[in-house]
């Protein structure tokens, strides 16, 4: 408490003849050298005036307000992988993206894990949003890390809402517009969307200047998202002809590559600018660690 007051010596003057209070101040007045007379009663303030130091006033610094809108941006959603964890973090209000062998059961960990309270390094959000544009929704993943996470497996799935989109119109309508509005009716704090490119993939007659453009403005619309709650998006297993220029716009991402011996994989993460290289095993994608 100490830091948040200024202790402020306060001072009262008075006469002792008539007891009359003359003044309070935080000023030192030297008593000798004063010529007047008590107002009061005309006795020599040199004479009758005494000073009394009053009790400490504290001076108390107003708090410092924060909005909802802040103590939103501090929360941190962990992958609970500390390789992972170590070199790269989500908060509640970022975007990233996550490719490669075994890239959907890391989504399903992450949209599991933003129900946890906080002090377990989730974003204890009411739901969970699953914008599914590749038909990917892993239900018996969720009931699986949901178990491994001590969480009540039908309490899981009623906080996980999902909508799929079968078209590249589809998926644009439903980030750039359906998206927000379910975000504030129900309080959402991470969205979650599985295979981003794979309705592209399906349209192999759709023109490259079509897809350049449809593309742009699902990140656009993405980007826009990512400034109220998490959004982290999955690049189908297998690459994409159009992953390249897509997983660009991604300042943090992960790309998971399968090495052939010992079940091991190859991450490669990238943060603001920054990239390492970790090895992981697929036991450390699907089982959670032991508290």
């Amino acid at each position: 408490m100490s830091n948040l007051m200024q202790v402020i010596s306060h001072h009262q003057y008075l006469c002792s003849t008539c007891g009359s209070v003359l003044k309070e101040t935080t000023e030192y007045i030297e008593i000798r050298s004063l010529k007047e007379e008590c107002p009061s009663c005309g006795s020599i303030l040199a004479e009758s005036l005494i000073r009394r130091t009053l009790r400490p006033e504290a001076k108390i610094s107003p708090p410092k307000i924060q909005t909802a809108d802040t103590l939103l941006q501090l929360k941190k959603l962990r992958f609970d992988i500390p390789a992972i964890d170590s070199f790269i973090e989500l908060t509640a209000k970022d975007l990233c993206s996550i490719s490669g062998y075994g890239a959907n059961v890391l989504l399903t960990r992450l949209c599991v894990r933003s129900l946890l309270p906080e002090r377990y390094g989730g974003l204890n959000s009411p739901y969970v949003m699953v914008a599914d544009a590749g038909n990917r929704t892993d239900v018996y993943g969720v009931v699986n890390f949901a178990r491994q996470y001590g969480m009540s497996k039908k309490n899981a799935a009623e906080r996980i809402l999902v909508v799929r989109a079968f078209t590249v119109y589809q998926v644009r309508r439903l980030i750039s517009v359906e998206l927000p509005e379910i975000v504030q009716k129900y309080q959402v704090r991470s969205v979650i969307v599985p295979g981003l490119l794979k309705v592209f993939d399906e349209d192999p007659n759709m023109r490259m200047k079509d897809v350049k453009k449809e593309t742009s403005r699902i990140i656009e619309a993405i980007n826009e998202l990512s400034t109220r709650v998490l959004v982290v998006t999955s690049v189908q297993q297998g690459g994409s002809t159009h992953s390249e220029s897509v997983l660009r716009a991604f300042k943090k991402r992960i790309n998971l590559l399968r090495r052939d011996k010992y079940s091991t994989l190859k991450a490669e993460i990238y943060n603001q600018g920054d990239s390492k290289v970790v090895n992981l095993t697929e036991r450390e994608l699907k089982i959670t660690s032991k508290k």
